[in-house]
Order: C-alpha cells, then structure tokens, then sequence
C-alpha cells in the first residue's frame, strides 16, 4: 500500500505542481492510516 503510493507520486508529472501536490497528500494520508493502525 505504501510503495504504490510512493510509486503514483514518483511517476507524477514533474510539470504539473497540483497532480505532485495531489499525489504527495495521498502519500501523507496513506502513512497516516498506516501509522495509527500501528498505534492500535
């Protein structure tokens, strides 16, 4: 789960700010979920 989101953010275009943006809040919200379900 975590390396696909690493992945969408990598193959994001370099050009486009708003889909880089995007794809790094999906990152952050997909540790997030991660790390709580971590915490219990």
């Amino acid at each position: 789960m975590i390396d696909a989101a690493l992945r969408d953010l990598a193959a994001a275009s370099e050009d486009d700010l708003d889909a880089q943006i995007e794809k790094g809040e999906q990152v952050q919200r997909t540790l997030q979920g991660r790390l709580s379900d971590l915490g219990g």
